[in-house]
């Protein structure tokens, strides 16, 4: 991922390639995952993802975060928009590919738009 591409949305027809995550189904690798951890635990959280990210292998590696609505629930926006400012950057520095979740129905505009400023590309799945 590189900061310098532009941001595109694009929505994926149902039923398309792209949105039966098909290519999740074939990892060639290990799966790394930690312990539990309470979503309102930031620090925790970043603790984990630390130590999981020196287990991706840089120029070719996944991180893949499907729970930013529920980190929502639990802190405040501008704290989870920092946090994830942080992973970002970090997955970025190790030039691995960045997959991030958030229904967008049930995040807040404002914030959603400042989790989406700090990606390359939105995907929508209707």
């Amino acid at each position: 991922m590189t900061s310098s591409s532009p941001r595109t949305t694009r929505t994926p027809k149902k039923n398309s390639p792209e949105t039966s995550f098909s290519t999740f189904s074939k990892i060639d690798g290990d799966l790394w995952t930690t312990d539990p951890v309470s979503p309102d635990d930031l620090t925790g959280l970043g603790m984990r993802f630390s130590d999981a990210i020196r287990h991706v292998e840089a120029g070719s590696g996944w991180v893949v975060i499907d729970a930013l609505g529920v980190l929502l629930m639990y802190a405040e926006d501008s704290r989870v928009c920092r946090f994830f400012q942080t992973l970002s950057n970090r997955v970025r520095a190790k030039e691995v590919h960045g997959v991030y979740f958030a229904n967008h129905d049930a995040v807040a505009h404002e914030t959603y738009e400042q989790l989406r400023a700090m990606c390359d590309a939105e995907y929508r799945v209707e």
